[in-house]
């Protein structure tokens, strides 16, 4: 690695300025690490200036009124005076390249300033700065790789810093080889043989390196996506040192002597093992006694002063009444001797996998079905976006999308507030907030509030993600067929002519067909074989003709059709199915009245009801 005597940090609008000093100081003899003539193509941004800074004896910032309001140029100064914190060494040199409109950088208020804006006085305080400058570059010692991993931690008051030491620990991490002697992280990159589970941390620290824009904001929320995926690196090369959370609060659970566990408090069960993982954390099959119906049961990682704001998300999305959506059935703590371990969400039973899912597991979807999954999307964006209130997602990522056994595909809510967490607030999140950055848009990343339009953003990211199973970029999302796309609307009539025009044999339900495991055909005493069956979870089932099945649903309380293993027709505008019971006769001596049940479609424009558990009817006697 090149040393040098001097690195110039300074504000790139200010160039123009700073380039006669940079030349001065090159023609005097000393080496000068400055990003016109340093930074090279194909290596990353931020690492090359963290390497840098590292690698050079002393920092001048070059100090404007445009130094002061880049994030990029605080955190080249923060990381500066974390390597020299009481400035013995003389290493951060602030110096005035104009007279400045605000005050000083607390951090550097109490070094001396050296002042090059009088043309008078510009030799004399040159020779002061050049009087400054030692040729040794200080030498570091590499620190212990969980001692690296362990230091971003300490420094969550110093985003800049911790982001720096970030970058070394990953550095770190890429070089390190097992005790069995297997290759390298850095060598799994090169050969594209990266575990699944962490090719998500590796894209969302790359994107970190490469993102040097003027107007990115360096906070500690900001950075908290590069942090979680140091967690989750750390712990593929260290393991054993950080256990899943969730196993223990699983555990912890009261035991209902049959195999479940208990939601202390509710009349819901959880039972065992995972199965699978979404936007709010682990997924578990589950059951309300209360209503005896299967429910789908998260786990929910917050700290306890989020609660309110998580609760009020719950109570936005659950008046989302459509198809395509999975609202929230009740939500509250989970609490083991008197103790808040987490949160619980209920949500109607979910027959299938995420996005994610399929794609870790039987690689990129073909084109068709890769359509269809982000047509379903922005079928629920369109609900969203034209509810009254507008509600925007801004959690849309392929973690939060369920494609059902036979095709239909729904958006879990429910996951911003997940992707807000603090990293030092909770543990069990990081994936959640991951993946929420993979598939934000720039203005979300930079700490903006969501908008249709970041939705809109996140669906060109997950259809990028399922047709090539890679994390997408800036630019791949430019390229997307639903760049110009202004509202949902317009991105369900792209998608539709899309997947008019792709070839049937890809569509989805093919797909999820191919993906089923196989079910063995039992043999009755009589010697008939099963020939064929469809496992469906529904609230009732009606058969039709040309053995096609008419389906309620029981997850999303709507009408599908059937035809064998293909999903041939489904209710999937924004009108729910509900059961009502009509028509009761007055009675007559001791008869019993005469009960008809009917299956009603709502017409009131899709609104669900005003109540947060939708109850089984009572028939009277």
């Amino acid at each position: 690695m090149d040393q040098f005597d001097v690195f110039v940090s300074y504000a790139s609008v200010d160039r123009a300025v700073v380039r006669p000093f940079v030349e001065r100081l090159r023609a005097d003899g000393f080496r000068v690490w400055f990003d016109e003539q340093r930074m090279a193509g194909g290596r990353p941004a931020m690492q090359q200036l963290a390497d840098g800074i590292e690698n050079s004896a002393h920092l001048v910032a070059c100090l404007t009124d445009a130094y002061l309001q880049r994030a990029w140029t605080g955190f080249e100064l923060q990381v500066s005076r974390y390597l020299d914190p009481a400035g013995r060494s003389g290493r951060t040199i602030p110096v005035l390249f104009e007279r400045l409109t605000g005050p000083v950088p607390a951090e550097i208020r109490f070094l001396a300033l050296c002042d090059l804006t009088d043309d008078a006085t510009y030799d004399l305080e040159y020779r002061k700065i050049v009087g400054s400058i030692t040729r040794p570059v200080p030498s570091a010692s590499p620190e212990p790789l969980q001692d690296a991993c362990v230091a971003p931690f300490q420094h969550l008051d110093e985003p800049a810093v911790a982001l720096f030491k970030t970058h070394q620990a990953v550095s770190a991490l890429l070089r390190h080889q097992d005790g069995t002697g297997g290759p390298t992280l850095e060598k799994l990159v090169h050969s594209g043989e990266v575990p699944p589970h962490l090719r998500a941390p590796l894209a969302t620290v790359q994107a970190y390196a490469r993102g040097t824009e003027d107007d990115a904001v360096i906070t500690i929320r900001s950075v908290a996506p590069a942090l979680s995926a140091l967690m989750m690196l750390a712990q593929w090369a260290l393991p054993g040192e950080t256990p899943d959370p969730w196993t223990e609060v699983f555990d912890s659970l009261p035991d209902n002597g049959d195999g479940t566990k208990a939601i202390s408090g509710t009349t819901f069960t959880v039972r065992g093992p995972q199965l699978g993982r979404t936007g709010l954390g682990p997924r578990y099959a589950g059951h309300d006694l209360l209503r005896g119906e299967p429910v789908s049961v998260h786990l929910v990682g917050l700290p306890e002063d989020r609660d309110e704001a998580f609760f009020a998300e719950i109570a936005r999305f659950s008046r989302i009444a459509n198809a395509a959506v999975v609202s929230p059935v009740a939500a509250g703590p989970v609490s083991v001797d008197g103790k808040r371990r987490c949160l619980y969400v209920i949500m109607p039973t979910i027959d299938g996998d995420s996005a994610q899912d399929l794609v870790r597991r039987d690689g990129p979807l073909p084109a068709r079905a890769a359509h269809e999954v982000c047509l379903g999307i922005a079928r629920a964006l369109r609900a969203f976006h034209e509810a009254q209130p507008p509600i925007v997602h801004g959690d849309v990522t392929p973690a939060n999308v369920v494609v059902g056994r036979h095709g239909a595909v729904r958006v879990l809510c429910i996951a911003r507030e997940m992707a807000d967490v603090p990293v030092d607030d909770v543990t069990g999140t990081a994936a959640s907030r991951v993946d929420s950055f993979l598939f934000g848009s720039p203005e979300h990343r930079s700490g903006q509030p969501p908008t249709p339009r970041t939705d809109l953003f996140a669906l060109s990211a997950v259809l990028h993600f399922l047709l090539t199973g890679e994390y997408p970029t800036a630019d791949d999302v430019a390229a997307s067929p639903l760049r110009h796309c202004a509202t949902a609307a317009e991105a369900c009539a792209v998608l539709e002519r899309h997947v008019a025009d792709l070839p049937a044999g890809s569509r989805l339900t093919a797909v999820r067909r191919r993906s089923r495991i196989p079910v063995p055909r039992p043999v009755t005493a009589d010697g008939l074989m099963l020939v064929h069956s469809v496992e469906v979870q529904a609230r009732q089932a009606w058969p039709l003709a040309d053995d096609r099945v008419l389906v309620w649903e029981l997850g999303s309380d709507t009408l599908a059709v059937l035809d064998g293993d293909d999903l041939g027709w489904r209710d999937d505008r924004p009108v729910p199915v509900r059961r009502s019971v009509v028509g009761r006769r007055p009675r007559r001596r001791r008869r019993v009245g005469r009960r008809r049940a009917v299956l009603l479609r709502s017409r009131r424009g899709g609104r669900a009801p005003a109540r947060r558990h939708r109850r089984r009817p009572r028939v009277r006697r």
